[in-house]
């Protein structure tokens, strides 16, 4: 976002209303290129993401009613890109552990799971190009979004309304935070993971104006959203794996993939934990 020229000497709400926007006509252009693929989806949910951020940094100058609305919105179009993008990232991560782990390759269930994962991602990638997939969807969600966006109107109270709103990002970070170290189930851990997502994008927003103060916390913010991420990817990959097995859960859960899995987590939320 730091790219796209963010300038103190504008209005703060009329800059980040600008990037707004810009955010979400660069995920609709890239959701209607013709060569339509999952890394291009998944590039698109970025910007998605960043629409986001920085209409939660909107929230005061927007009002309540105008701020639900639009993250809803945003929200909806995140959400059906998933298939698409945990279809890519599963195969990525059980990949990932059969490197790390070289017995998983002799075992037949993880074969087999591999297999299936595969056929999936086949399958989504097929339908990216039909006119009524998600991501079609998605798109026509996306334009609507941005025409309602055009119609913003900003206060003229300028950076002062920002930092309210980054008060918040902030907090809902740390109490996000402490419930996960009170309670690491995957919905804590999840609902962390999209807090920290938030701040993240929002330090990005203004380290160029103070990039000694705040690029080593964009860093740090950085790390911690890949660790929870990939967190978040091996929770997935576990709950597919017992759907999926024809085995008993009780069998499968001493089987090496989902010790794996469950070691790879203990250790990612260690990190995750000493990085916050």
């Amino acid at each position: 976002m730091a790219d796209q020229g963010l300038r103190s000497d504008r209005s703060g709400t009329s800059e980040v209303c600008r990037l707004a926007r810009q955010c979400m006509q660069n995920a609709h252009r890239m959701l209607s290129a013709e060569a339509l693929t999952d890394t291009v989806v998944h590039e698109a949910r970025k910007e998605i993401r960043k629409s986001r951020a920085t209409v939660r940094l909107l929230r005061v100058a927007l009002g309540g009613a105008r701020f639900h609305r639009e993250n809803a919105r945003l929200r909806d179009v995140g959400r059906a890109l998933n298939g698409v993008r945990d279809a890519r990232v599963l195969v990525h991560t059980l990949d990932l552990l059969r490197r790390e782990d070289p017995k998983l390759d002799d075992d037949r269930t993880v074969a087999e799971l591999s297999r299936r994962l595969r056929a999936q991602q086949r399958q989504e990638r097929r339908q990216l190009t039909r006119p009524t997939t998600p991501v079609a969807v998605a798109r026509r969600a996306l334009a609507q979004t941005q025409f309602s966006a055009g119609r913003w109107r900003m206060p003229d109270a300028g950076w002062e309304a920002l930092g309210p709103a980054f008060r918040r990002l902030y907090a809902q970070g740390r109490q996000a935070a402490r419930r996960s170290r009170t309670r690491a189930d995957d919905r804590a851990l999840h609902e962390w993971r999209k807090q920290v997502k938030y701040l993240r994008h929002a330090l990005q927003l203004f380290t160029p104006l103070r990039p000694t103060k705040l690029s080593k916390h964009a860093r740090l913010a950085r790390r911690l959203v890949d660790r929870l991420g990939d967190g978040h990817d091996l929770a997935l990959l576990r709950e597919l794996a017992l759907a999926s097995m024809c085995l008993g859960a009780s069998r499968f859960a001493r089987g090496p993939l989902l010790t794996a899995i469950d070691r790879r987590r203990r250790d990612l939320r260690r990190q995750a934990f000493a990085l916050a």
